[in-house]
């Protein structure tokens, strides 16, 4: 991060600043997250959460592999979570 700041162009640091395996992973869009004030446990939320990213990155990508390397994580444990969301 401190090489970005001092290499950096401009104020802002974007994409093109970010060293090659870091600037071609696409981003995935934040889902809404949900209010804190309901009776329910963090646990919930996360589960929430986690369940509209996976969602999310398999409607915008075309492979599991794709998805997965999207949202940093392994294939084997993006497809272990759209399973136990029941997302295909």
């Amino acid at each position: 991060m401190e090489r970005l700041v001092i290499t950096a162009n401009s104020t802002q640091i974007y994409r093109k600043d970010l060293p090659a395996p870091f600037s071609s992973i696409t981003p995935v869009k934040i889902p809404n997250i949900p209010e804190l004030n309901h009776p329910f446990s963090l646990r919930d939320h996360l589960a929430k959460i986690e369940k509209e990213y996976l969602h999310s990155a398999i409607h915008e990508h075309k492979t599991t592999r794709q998805a997965a390397q999207s949202l940093g994580i392994s294939q084997s444990a993006f497809v272990r979570r759209t399973q136990k969301y029941n997302l295909h």
